[in-house]
This record gives structure tokens, sequence and C-alpha cells, in this order.
């Protein structure tokens, strides 16, 4: 049997065949991350050693796989295409073969056609269907579907507008009301973080008989584009499960097309269920059964390689996610030693997010390596995929300024925190240039007032005003609290408006210590700097330590569980320090870090009277 250049004997690379002339695609859930690993290095190869339109021309990797799927129409769409069903489609080339398309019988319309589809679940035939956003005339034909399948489930991946665009009309009611011969009543109405549950009551006309079906409408997914994180999508994938009644028809599923958002979590349940019961996934051979379903599922290659990643993650790190009730008891669960390992549950939940790690670091450090002199530390500089650009200071050839800083996304925006080493004294100019470019009007520095000095040059002014090249810093006033203590600044740039600043040093973490010693202070401070923030949505968090990675992820995992806990209703700590370690993966470095944030959303909790709060 052929061997893959990293010695697994299961797994044959794209280019290589078996005896039958066909392609062998399945990869053992143990070989994952090896074959991910060696996907990214090749598309990273390419990128570096050719413009996209050549990286486009020859892909490699998983764009290489993605482009082997067979697109457009496989098979006949006659209903589809006839001239009186045209006007039901949203999209005019996506259609349903005739061969799967959902048939409506009995309709008080006379017509029997609904672009929909069958979709096969994994070892259940038709356990899904994948449709489109409805259609002002297609609301009736939508349940009348859900009434003869005996859908248990609807779940819906898009808004009702994206982007200025209709992407579905909206096909439940305020209350109650009848659409064709089905009359839909709303039950209940409640939101869990990324999406919201609502409750209906179904009854066909001159019918008693009642069916609830759950709607659960995903609200994190942009079109077009993958969901920033995977944990929502995990729950929400964990809850059509859970809703899908014994004996009830298919899941359906849509969003505006029924191809791309619903192609990719298809597949994700599919796989996912394969991966458990077999211990291998096949993601191509998965997408191209679906296609052979419903033209051009998974759309585009942004969502088949989000797939490749979101299972690898999964995989790897298992669901990690608590709702808020179950905190502190999984905390006493993971306290508790494994007689055979000698580790603690937070000693495996580290480990196994260590072990991304290594996909992690695979980027393109360019500008990096060619500023080398700027960095503290050789290894912890920041990818080209994710560093700010200096606008306001340049290098000596004109072009914008570096600096070894990292954009790091909190729970809720993308890039809200920044992430930087303490200035050398030639780089001094460049933190200040950070600042005014992004508008940080935090700045959290994550050691002692009394450590800055023997670490780094002072970087603003104990009185009065400093200069540091154009900028111009001036402390207003001190700042002090339990645990931690600053100042307010106003920095100016030439004779642009002034920006005012709140820059706060941790004082409860020695440098001797692996971790803080006030959680209590830290939980505040980030209470601070979300009321800050709040004032400002266009403004930025920098947050500062000695590399830019050993102190710097506490306060970020701290703010991303903090907001979690209070708007999502839930707590997963590996997710969290998975978001931070995809920017830098020298961020939460140790177990001790680790289980430190656990600490945190303790603390947070005990803040609260009642866990009902969070919702």
């Amino acid at each position: 049997m052929c061997q893959s250049s990293f010695g697994m004997s299961n797994w044959i690379p794209m280019g290589n065949r078996n005896a039958h002339g066909k392609k062998k695609r399945d990869i053992p859930v143990d070989d994952l991350l090896e074959v991910v690993k060696r996907f990214r290095n090749e598309e990273l190869l390419v990128n570096k050693e050719g413009d996209e339109e050549n990286s486009n021309m020859l892909p490699v990797g998983r764009p290489k796989e993605y482009k082997e799927l067979p697109s457009g129409p496989l098979y006949p769409c006659a209903a589809a295409s006839s001239e009186q069903n045209k006007t039901k489609d949203r999209y005019k080339n996506v259609i349903p073969y005739d061969n799967c398309r959902v048939i409506l019988r009995s309709n008080p319309s006379g017509s029997d056609y609904i672009n929909a589809s069958y979709i096969d679940g994994y070892k259940e035939p038709k356990f899904f269907i994948a449709t489109q956003g409805p259609l002002p005339e297609t609301l009736a034909d939508f349940w009348h579907m859900v009434w003869q399948e005996k859908s248990s489930v609807i779940v819906m991946l898009t808004a009702l507008e994206e982007q200025n665009k209709v992407k579905c009309e909206r096909y439940w009611p305020e209350e109650i009301q009848t659409y064709g011969d089905i009359r839909v009543s709303v039950e209940s109405t409640s939101q869990t973080g990324a999406f919201i549950s609502r409750s209906f009551t179904l009854q066909k006309v001159g019918d008693s008989a009642q069916r609830t079906v759950e709607h659960l409408h995903y609200l994190q997914w942009p079109d077009h584009g993958v969901p920033s994180k995977p944990s929502g999508l995990l729950q929400l994938m964990d809850q059509m499960n859970k809703c899908k009644l014994p004996g009830s028809g298919p899941v359906i599923v849509h969003c505006s097309a029924g191809i791309g958002r619903t192609g990719t979590l298809l597949a994700l349940d599919i796989l996912l269920k394969r991966a458990r019961a077999e211990g291998k996934v096949n993601v191509y051979d998965c997408a191209l059964q679906m296609r052979r379903r419903r033209p051009n599922m998974i759309q585009n290659q942004g969502q088949y390689m989000f797939l490749y990643d979101v299972l690898l993650e999964t995989l790897v790190c298992s669901s990690t996610s608590l709702p808020v009730e179950g905190v502190l008891t999984h905390m006493r669960h993971m306290q508790t030693l494994d007689p055979g390992t000698n580790t603690s549950g937070f000693t495996r939940e580290f480990q196994a997010v260590e072990k991304l790690t290594e996909l992690y670091r695979i980027c393109s450090y360019r500008e990096a390596h060619e500023n080398h002199c700027k960095n503290l530390h050789p290894d912890i500089i920041p990818g080209d995929h994710c560093r700010p650009i200096l606008m306001s200071v340049m290098d000596q050839h004109g072009a914008p300024g570096y600096i070894n800083a990292v954009f790091i996304n909190s729970n809720s925006q993308e890039d809200q925190f920044i992430v930087t080493q303490l200035p050398k004294l030639e780089t001094l100019p460049d933190l200040w240039s950070l600042v005014w470019d992004y508008r940080c009007t935090s700045i959290i520095v994550m050691h002692p007032a009394q450590d800055i000095r023997r670490l780094c040059p002072h970087f603003w002014p104990v009185s009065g005003e400093s200069t540091y090249s154009n900028f111009q810093v001036k402390k207003i006033s001190s700042l002090r609290d339990s645990g931690f203590s600053g100042a307010t600044l106003h920095l100016q740039h030439k004779k642009e408006p002034i920006l005012e600043v709140q820059l706060w040093h941790l004082d409860s973490w020695p440098k001797d210590k692996p971790v803080p010693q006030n959680p209590g202070a830290i939980i505040s401070l980030i209470g601070k700097v979300e009321r800050l923030q709040q004032q400002d949505k266009e403004s930025h968090v920098l947050v500062i330590c000695s590399d830019g990675a050993t102190r710097s992820g506490i306060f970020c995992a701290g703010s991303l569980i903090c907001d979690q806990i209070r708007s999502d209703g839930f707590l997963d700590v590996s997710q969290s320090v998975r978001s931070l370690k995809k920017r830098r993966r020298q961020l939460i470095p140790n177990v001790d870090q680790y289980s430190f944030c656990y600490s945190l959303a303790k603390t947070y909790l005990d803040s609260f009277e009642t866990y009902g709060n969070f919702q």
C-alpha cells in the first residue's frame, strides 16, 4: 500500500490512486492533524512563490481538492426548468435535480414544485432537506412541505437581509398566521448565544391534530463566509440533533440559496458523526455525495477549508462548551487526577489545545523577519495576516511602519484587542503610533509599576508632558484601584485633536509568580475597560507585556470568558484560548495560566447572585 511522505499507510495524497483507479481520500482521525499541517504548508508555499492569480492556476492542498469537485448541474432539472416553476426559485442557477427533489403532494396551490432537495445524513437516507430561503410566493409551499414531511426542526442559517439585500422572506408570524392550509403559532422565543430558538405549533386547516416544530436561527454566519468561531455552530448542531424527534421527518436546513452555508453545516454533521463512529473522515467524498443530490453544495473554497479546520479542532479538543450553571461542578471534576496518567482535566484540555499550536505556526512572517531588529524575541513575532500596520510613522523607504503586534478577536468583535511587547528605546514612537492609528483608548500593562523601569524605557511621563518623535503624551491624572493602578493620558499627533487614553498596569502579578495573585483585580479591570469601550465603539484595547505573549493572554482570555458567560450563557475556555493562539501561539503558554482562566470564570460567576442573570 502506498504511504504518504509522513508515513501514514491509510491515507493517499490526492495525486495517488489505488489499484482500481479510484482516489482514496479517507483520513484516519488520528492522522488528521498531520494531513491539515501538510495541506497548510503546501498552500503557504504556493502563496509565497506566486501571486494570487498563479496560486489559483496551480492549487494545492485543500484548494486543489475543492477544485476537483464537479460544479454545476450533474443531472436533469426538468421540473425546476419548466416555465411555471421558474418564479419559485430565488436564484435561477440554484435548482434541484428531478431525482431527489421534494415533491409536494395534495398542495392546495396545485403545484408539486418547491426548490428543495433530500440529502442523506450519516447512514440515514433523507435525513436532511436542503432548501432555499422562502420567497413571498412560496411561503405556503414551505409550510406545506414542513407538514407533509413531518419535520420537527428547521435550521435557518441566514439573516432576512444581509448587506442591504433580501436573503429570505420572513416565513413565521409574530403570533399566529395561516399559510395556505397550515396555521402556524409562535409558542416561545429565546436566545442562547449564537442562535435564537423559536417553538412553533402547526395545525392543518380542518384537522384537529397539532405538531410542534423547533426553529433554530443561527446568527453568526456571514454570507459566502464562515463563522469566526466554531463553538456556537457546534452548539447549534447539538441542539438540532436533540430537536429531531424519534420517527419525525427530515431536518429542514436553509440559508439563502440552500447550498453554501447549508451544505457546510450538513457536511460537518455527517463528517463528525462518521468520525466518532468509524474513526475516519472523508471531506471530499462527503462534498461529492451532497453535490450529487443538490448542485454546488459547499459553495466556495473558504467553506471547504473551514470544514477541515472545525473538524480538526472538534476531534482534537472534543466538546468543551459548558452551560454556566454547570461550571463549578465541572471545575471540581477537572481538579481530579486521572489515575492512569496522574494528570488533571486542566492538563488534558491544555495538552489538546497545544497539539493545534503546531498548525497555528504555519503562516507567513515576512515583515517580522525583515524587521527582526524590532523584535525582542525571535520566536515571538506577528504573522503577516494579523498584524497592525502603522500609518503615522513610515520606514526608511516611505512604506507603512512595522511593530511587533497582533490583532486578537474579542468574543463578539473582530480585532478588538491588540497585543504587543514592551517597547525598546528605538521603538517608543512606534508604540505611540500604534495607540494613535488604532484609537487604543485603553492600555493594559501586565506588570506591576515598579517592574516597568527594569523591563523597558518608561514610555509615558511620570508627570507633565513627554515627546516621542511626533507624539506628545501628557499625564492628566493618576488612577488607582485594588490590584491595579495607572494614569489618564492625553495623546496628540502634530496638531490633530487629542486622544484620551486610560493606561493601567497590573500590580497583583509579581514577577516570580506563575499567575496573578488576585483574579478579582483582573475581573474588575476588564469591567472598567468594557465600560470605556462602550463609549467609543471604534476604539481598540492595547495589551502589553514584556515579550508580547507570556502575560498578555490572561487579560484577553479573561475578557473573552466574561463576555461568553454574560452574552452567550456558556463557558468555553478551550475555544477562547484556541482563538488567542491562532493569532499568537505563545499566548497562555502553560497549564497554570490555562487553569487560571477557569479561576477567572469562577470569580466572575461569584460576582453575580444567581446564574439566571446571564440569560
